[in-house]
């Protein structure tokens, strides 16, 4: 990852770093190259490089993110798709072609590029499955905890953690097609206003959290 965006680079970091782990031995796994600038020629616009890009980037940043309801732009380059929203179809937000992507500095970006590199990275591990689901290890065994977005998956996975059950997400689940097992998958979690476990709540009073409002309030 090379990124021009200090702040979308440490962001990018304090989610996702418990998803890294080092290289044991040679063994080949699939790299996606991930690069992000600032172009001169423009200053609100932002470009955005990843190798490789799925097929038709625009369908599939459609399909992540479908609560943004992105539709396709009436303004046309050669080459390019464009997205916009639907409040203001003549402006495009987005535009992909091949690797590359265009990004509005406007437009709040940094969690669709950031979805959109991960899952990249997913989709070129065909022996993985990954779902919308918490994972824990009870007793030597994988559970998966599933539900839709503020069901509770984040505040049971985290309460059977401080217990001392294995921890290895709490929005997304691997499981490998070729063992069966449960696979780590961390990164970091959204503790929301609610009930939740005393290890938790000591926690979160002992230590500075960041704190902010989500997309989805």
């Amino acid at each position: 990852m090379e990124c021009e965006d200090h702040s979308f680079s440490r962001r990018f970091n304090d989610l996702f770093a418990e998803c890294a782990f080092e290289l044991i031995g040679n063994e080949p796994l699939p790299r996606v190259d991930f690069r992000l600038s600032c172009l001169a020629s423009d200053p609100g616009l932002l470009a955005v490089s990843m190798v490789p890009s799925p097929l038709d980037g625009a369908s599939f940043i459609r399909q992540l993110l479908p609560e943004r309801r992105y539709l396709e732009c009436s303004k046309h380059a050669h080459g390019w798709r464009m997205l916009a929203l639907p409040e203001a179809p003549e402006e495009p937000v987005l535009a992909f072609r091949a690797s590359d992507i265009l990004v509005s500095g406007n437009h709040p970006w940094q969690r669709a590029i950031a979805l959109h590199a991960i899952s990249t990275t997913f989709r070129m591990q065909p022996d993985v499955f990954v779902f919308h689901a918490a994972s824990v290890g009870v007793l030597e065994k994988g559970v998966l905890l599933c539900g839709p977005k503020g069901a509770g998956k984040t505040t049971l996975s985290l309460c059977f953690a401080s217990r001392g059950h294995a921890f290895l997400g709490d929005e997304w689940a691997a499981v490998s097609a070729l063992t069966g097992e449960l696979l780590p998958l961390r990164r970091a979690a959204s503790i929301r206003p609610g009930p939740r476990p005393l290890a938790i709540e000591d926690y979160l009073n002992n230590h500075s959290c960041n704190a902010e409002a989500l997309p989805d309030g």
